[in-house]
């Protein structure tokens, strides 16, 4: 085994970690940072299988990251406050889109969601503020509390007939909402689930 590791990471990506290792990572928790390159891409090792509790959290510099086809869950608030972040690739593995995961992520406009995701949790896209379209595949079975509240640029959203539950305040707030088609197999809308999507 040969392991080098320089300096402790924080979870506001002040510091950076440096390994070289024989060792491979599955999991990485709580600001164990990957620099972006120089257009401020990131991919994510195709070792790692989740990404953990803020992982990412408070990196201000991500505009776009990547995330492999090896990775099944992203993890609680893994990409939260990531200001600059505009758009997310979502691999064909991930089941799990944890509870903020991008919350916060003001700059986001994009996400393709795959056709794998079942969860999306509570407040995953909260806040996303320039959020203008999502995808919410045949495969997502429940759309969490406030998953999507507070998506002021959100316009148009399809929510298929595999929901069955949306939860309480999921769309909230989401002041641009003009068009909601609701799939025929939902059996619960959560209270004020789109209350203040004035339009």
């Amino acid at each position: 085994l040969h392991l080098t590791m320089t300096v402790h990471a924080v979870a506001r990506c002040v510091v950076v970690v440096l390994l070289s290792m024989s060792l491979q990572f599955t999991r990485i928790d709580a600001g164990c940072a990957i620099n972006p390159n120089a257009a401020g891409h990131v991919d994510i090792p195709r070792t790692w299988t989740t990404s953990g509790w803020y992982a990412f959290s408070q990196c201000s510099s991500f505009e776009t990251v990547s995330i492999p086809d090896s990775v099944t869950t992203i993890g609680y608030r893994a990409f939260s406050y990531c200001s600059s972040l505009e758009t997310v690739s979502i691999g064909s593995s991930v089941t799990t889109i944890g509870g903020s995961a991008f919350f916060l992520c003001s700059s986001l406009e994009t996400v393709s969601i795959p056709d794998s995701v079942t969860t999306i949790g509570g407040s995953a896209f909260a806040r996303c503020t320039s959020l203008e379209t999502v995808n919410i595949p045949n495969s997502v079975t429940s759309i969490g509390e406030h998953a999507f509240k507070g998506c002021t640029s959100l316009e148009t959203v399809s929510i298929p007939n595999s929901v069955t539950s949306i939860g309480n305040h999921a769309f909230y707030q989401c002041s641009s909402l003009e068009t909601v088609s609701i799939g025929n197999s939902v059996t619960s809308i959560g209270d004020n689930a789109f209350y203040l999507c004035t339009n």
